[in-house]
């Protein structure tokens, strides 16, 4: 089985807590916090609404949303590469972690911008040898913009046009 998507995120990120993210293709999930509470909506037909959640889903700084958790098995710098960014291409250096878990393994190859300190591409294959389901992941930044200014509305909560309330998972 060969399952491909492709997936397009806006996010607007302002600390503390402030986040409005919105994923179009494949996957249409929309993340808007206001700092205390959050809209979550994974269909656009359903959302939930939760301050517990808040902490968890909208703490976004870049170092910790691009740390290497759980202790990579192994970590090398294979060399440099580059993407290329709106404003042109951006040289960086790719680095490759390696995880092995219980039921596979979790490779991670990121190329890093050096001076942003900022991973411009992450492709993350796992594979479960108990499933034999292999998945191979994706994400390429295309466009940055450090310490922007935003409009108060763009971390307004505003529910989806005709959709239900449903419970947010436990």
């Amino acid at each position: 089985m060969d399952l491909q998507g492709e997936v397009r995120t806006k996010i607007a990120v302002q600390a503390p807590l402030k986040v409005n993210r919105q994923n179009s293709g494949s996957d249409r999930t929309l993340i808007i916090c206001d700092g205390v509470e959050m809209l979550y909506s994974g269909d656009g037909h359903s959302y939930y609404r939760s301050e517990a959640r808040v902490e968890y889903q909208c703490d976004y700084p870049l170092s910790k949303f691009f740390q290497l958790d759980e202790r990579p098995a192994s970590v090398a710098v294979l060399g440099r590469d580059h993407v290329r960014l709106t404003d042109g291409d951006r040289e960086c250096v790719l680095v490759h972690a390696e995880w092995k878990r219980d039921s596979g393994n979790v490779v991670r190859i990121m190329c890093i911008d050096p001076k942003a300190a900022l991973i411009l591409r992450d492709v993350i294959a796992t594979e479960d040898e108990q499933t034999g389901i292999k998945a191979v992941t994706e994400t390429t930044v295309v466009d940055f913009e450090r310490d922007p200014t935003f409009p108060s509305s763009t971390f307004w909560i505003s529910l989806p046009q005709g959709a239900l309330e449903s419970k947010p998972p436990i």
